[in-house]
């Protein structure tokens, strides 16, 4: 067992100490992006606004990225500074990509969200609770909440007035 502070350990010794201490952040970073990835790919493959047909989709690119990453971690002292980064760059590629994915879902989020407000406005609107179309969804939606509830007497009153 070699230790960091041991000063009979030869250089051999606490260079591989060392070389495998350098490897831990990047061994964690690996791990846990593969699980990400795994959970990303799962979501736009079935949960996206835009789901795709195919395994291969876009929402898959930060697996390459971690491939890539960890090929790059395996080559020896000659290649290492190359390799490596070079994994990191695709790594960060694929995460741009990715984001690039997540602006498109945002997007269509908030086209779908504007569509539903729109389609409630005009369902309160043409509702044979609401004599006229005036009113926020909020409004509309509260007094014909109130109806539905059973105090259909205040209703009456508030739409004959």
């Amino acid at each position: 067992m070699v230790k960091l502070w041991d000063d009979e350990a030869t250089e051999i010794e606490m260079f591989s100490v060392h070389v495998l201490m350098s490897l831990i952040p990047t061994a964690v970073l690996i791990f846990c992006s593969f699980f990400l990835s795994i959970a990303l790919w799962r979501y736009g493959s079935n949960s996206s606004m835009v789901v795709h047909s195919s395994c291969a989709n876009p929402w898959f690119f930060p697996m390459f990225g971690t491939i890539a990453l960890s090929i790059g971690q395996l080559f020896y002292e000659r290649w290492y500074s190359l390799t490596s980064n070079l994994g990191l760059l695709i790594y960060t590629i694929t995460l741009l990509v990715l984001m690039k994915e997540i602006d498109k879902d945002i997007v269509r989020t908030a086209e779908f969200t504007d569509f539903l407000k729109q389609v409630a406005l005009k369902g309160n609107s043409i509702s044979i609770l609401n004599n006229s179309a005036s009113g926020t969804v909020e409004e509309i939606g509260d007094r014909n909440q109130r109806y539905f509830e059973g105090n259909h007497e205040e209703e009456n009153a508030e739409f004959s007035a």
